[in-house]
């Protein structure tokens, strides 16, 4: 089970925001530093914007930061801002289809996994994270 491309940098990204609460970052720093797209991250750095997790400042000195206290952006909510929405209905195996009435040999296994994954990502949040994440981000 992986996130999306969406998530994942969002999260790679908002961690390191949250190591340096009082800097405006730029995306393109940010790109650079993580060695992510930029223009990728531009689009995704609207969404998180629009969902209140972001602040943006304009000018030469500005670019993003937190909005929210780290302690207060849970995994959970950067999955909703940025459309990562069907993570967890996705079939781990690949199909299209995967449901109570279509399974794959997975799905009665993943269920319980899956409700775990739920309660993880509702209870970790970025100061976490940004505590227990080592070099990698």
């Amino acid at each position: 089970m992986r996130f999306q491309k969406s998530t994942e940098y969002s999260v790679r990204c908002l961690v390191w925001m949250a190591r340096h609460p009082d800097r405006w970052v730029s995306v393109r720093e940010l790109a650079e530093r993580l060695d992510l797209p930029q223009k990728y991250l531009g689009r995704l750095f609207t969404a998180l914007s629009q969902a209140g997790i972001l602040e943006s400042q304009r000018g030469r000195s500005g670019g993003y930061r937190l909005q929210l206290p780290p302690d207060r952006v849970s995994v959970h909510r950067i999955i909703e801002a940025v459309g990562d929405d069907d993570w967890r209905t996705r079939c781990v195996l690949g199909f299209d289809r995967c449901d109570e009435d279509h399974p794959c040999a997975m799905h009665a296994h993943w269920g319980g996994i899956r409700d775990q994954l739920d309660r993880m990502v509702a209870q970790v949040t970025l100061a976490t994270l940004a505590a227990e994440a080592g070099t990698r981000i």
